[in-house]
């Protein structure tokens, strides 16, 4: 039952929180624009926008990482593993299915998948990193 759960989760978390909270981030978001009024192009653009994406990921995926945690304290790491894999291979499906055109490489998805695979394992980490914290203080 947990295992279905986790793998609910993922699909949830992939297919509809984080959908919906990038558009309103991708709207209201004001680091790009700030960086481009400074000048800031090629690869330290991407650099700070990798680190920004990755930390507004990982706070977003913070509830389903507090769920999959409490599913049970025994396996938090299969259950983890099944909830990235569910949105992972969800996210990904039809470029598995049906390969790119010729012409066009698959760079353009590695930083899409990188962070897909980042987001919920860093957030799960940060919790147990929290709940270690919180069991050894007096």
């Amino acid at each position: 039952m947990a295992f279905a759960v986790s793998a609910v989760v993922g699909f949830v978390q992939w297919q509809w929180v984080l959908p919906y909270c990038w558009m309103y981030i991708a709207v209201h978001n004001l680091v790009p624009h700030w960086l481009a009024l400074h000048g800031v192009k090629g690869a330290p653009l991407y650099a700070v926008l990798f680190v920004q994406d990755t930390l507004i990921n990982v706070f977003l995926c913070l509830p389903a990482a507090l769920v999959l945690r409490r599913l049970s304290p025994h396996k938090p790491l299969a259950y983890l593993a099944i909830a990235v894999s569910t949105g992972f291979l969800w996210d990904y499906r039809l470029l598995f299915a049906d390969p790119l055109p010729s012409g066009v490489g698959y760079g353009m998805f590695i930083y899409g998948a990188l962070l897909t695979l980042v987001m919920l394992p860093g957030a799960s980490a940060l919790i147990g990193l929290s709940d270690r914290r919180r069991a050894t203080s007096p």
